[in-house]
């Protein structure tokens, strides 16, 4: 049981690395714009590239 838990628990830790680095880093990137089904247009705004990132 205590390495399935560590298991998933690097699981989720990775999940939650990528998800961070495609907010804060790649704000304007294809992928980006796929996951979270946003256009690549707004994405390019300054605006939303910071609220992206906060």
């Amino acid at each position: 049981m205590s390495i399935l838990s560590i298991i998933f628990t690097t699981l989720v830790a990775i999940e939650f690395i990528y998800i961070m680095f495609i907010q804060t880093i790649q704000t304007h990137s294809k992928n980006t714009s796929r996951i979270f089904k946003i256009p690549e247009g707004v994405l390019n705004n300054k605006f939303t590239a910071t609220l992206m990132k906060n």
